[in-house]
């Protein structure tokens, strides 16, 4: 009956741990661990594809392209413009016909309000043809005073321009901060799926070990049900961990514009965009090269240039001009029968304009409450700012912590493991030791994440998220 027993155990045993090895090689994270099945990539690669292979980093490059057109839909550009007219007239009375027609070219020169034209008109006369021309320069004097209300316009929409350039690097910069924390996430549920099999491994060796202790009495059966017990945990944990990651390549290939079935896995390197970033201050020099204060500022310029243009539509439209005509006989007035030459004003637009009044009116609070936003802004801005220091200071401390935590659990683990094999400890008090270097394990990787996913966002928000070297990851430059 014993020796029978015995055979009972060891089939059960072999039996067991048949199981555990083609558990283990189906596991994903093995496939992605060895190299000859899968390819690595790195941060600046994975953002290099996410940019030239994503729909969103293209809708942020076309913006730029609005620019080419802004002038030319905003102000006046003094194109030539000829106006021609013709047509037949006929006359029952005199029995008199002939062609009638004109033609008037004028030309505007919107820098200096300067309007200038020329006509030419001809038509059949009672006895014979007439024809006459006239040249007309005029010159405004009040509201758009030698091109004063065009040159603000065009002041303005150079900032206005200035305003989408560094609207589209924040964009970028915004889709940037996407791709490396959308990266990073990545990398860290790759080191814990890392974690969760390592450990799933070591459970596994505590468990043949537990069997083959059992067989030969020195374990009991409560010492198995409790390793397998910690062993079902971790293989729970590595499922999950999988799954995880699974959803992670998810969004990570989609993002990089690569097929959904792809065996890229992350590069765990430090030489990435945030890497060799280790300076995290508040000072004036951060807000000197700001992009958002920049912008903030653009803002304020443009609403006092709006200020200045209504301003100036309070005026009378006020011309002066010159003008000379002839008249002769024929299609030409080479002998002309009168000439003249005339000077004079032109008044328009003149009474109470009180549309314009309260344009002005508006335009001015506009502005102020402009301000007192930019105001607000940029102190919720410097309170963001200093909590992220804040929070990547205490992040970094918890995970030298959590770092020292670890090398000290791996210590007591393998002095468990000691005991343990000389009857000095019990079962519980080594699975103990286990799940205490992995709960450190998995601590330090979480603070390492936020770390990561704190300093990105500390470049996202001080615009020094784009570096120098991304136009050739990119083709663009984002630099300003």
């Amino acid at each position: 009956m014993r020796i029978f027993k015995k055979y009972v155990i060891s089939m059960l045993i072999m039996f067991v741990l048949s199981l555990l090895p083609a558990y283990a090689e189906n596991t994903a994270s093995d496939k992605l661990q060895d190299s000859s099945s899968g390819k690595g990539i790195s941060l600046n690669k994975f953002i290099k594809e996410g940019c030239l292979n994503n729909s969103e980093f293209k809708k942020i490059i076309m913006d730029r392209l609005y620019l080419e057109y802004k002038d030319d839909l905003n102000l006046d550009i003094g194109e030539i413009i000829a106006d021609f007219e013709t047509g037949y007239l006929y006359s029952p009375d005199t029995d008199k016909e002939g062609v009638t027609g004109g033609i008037t070219v004028s030309k505007l020169f919107p820098e200096t309000a300067t309007d200038i034209s020329a006509s030419f008109d001809t038509s059949p006369g009672l006895s014979e043809r007439s024809s006459s021309v006239s040249l007309k320069v005029s010159q405004e004097i009040a509201e758009n005073s030698f091109g004063r209300k065009w040159h603000l316009k065009k002041e303005s929409l150079d900032f206005e321009k200035d305003l989408v350039l560094y609207q589209v690097a924040e964009s970028y910069e915004d889709y940037l901060y996407y791709l490396v924390t959308l990266y990073y996430d990545w990398l860290s549920i790759w080191r814990e799926l890392e974690t969760a099999e390592n450990s799933y491994r070591e459970s596994r060796k505590l468990f043949e070990n537990i069997l083959s202790r059992k067989e030969n009495n020195i374990a009991d059966q409560a010492d198995a049900d409790r390793s397998e017990l910690q062993l079902l945990s971790k293989i729970e944990a590595v499922h999950s961990a999988e799954n995880n990651y699974k959803n992670a390549c998810v969004k990570v290939f989609d993002a990089a514009g690569l097929p959904p079935d792809s065996d890229f896995f992350p590069e765990d390197s430090e030489n990435g965009i945030i890497a060799g970033n280790s300076e995290f201050r508040l000072d004036d020099s951060v807000k000197e090269k700001s992009r958002t204060y920049r912008i903030l500022d653009l803002y304020e310029k443009i609403g006092e240039k709006t200020v200045d243009i209504a301003k100036n539509s309070l005026l009378p439209r006020i011309s002066l001009f010159s003008e000379y005509s002839a008249s002769g006989t024929g299609y030409n007035v080479s002998d002309e029968r009168s000439s003249y030459l005339s000077f004079g004003i032109s008044l328009t637009g003149i009474g109470e304009k009180r549309r314009e009044q309260a344009v002005f009116e508006t335009a001015a609070l506009d502005l102020d409450k402009r301000k007192l936003d930019n105001s607000i802004t940029k102190k919720d801005l410097d309170i963001t700012l200093a909590k992220y220091i804040n929070d990547i200071e205490n992040r970094i401390e918890l995970a030298r912590i959590y770092e020292k935590k670890t090398v000290l659990a791996e210590k007591i683990l393998l002095d468990e493991r000691k005991k343990y094999r000389i009857g000095k400890t019990n079962l519980s008090s080594l699975i103990d030791a286990v799940n205490s270097v992995d709960l450190n394990r998995i601590k330090k990787l979480g603070y390492e994440a936020e770390i990561n996913s704190l300093r990105a966002g500390w470049l996202n928000l001080t615009d020094s998220l784009i570096q120098e070297d991304d136009e050739s990851l990119t083709g663009y430059d984002f630099s300003l």
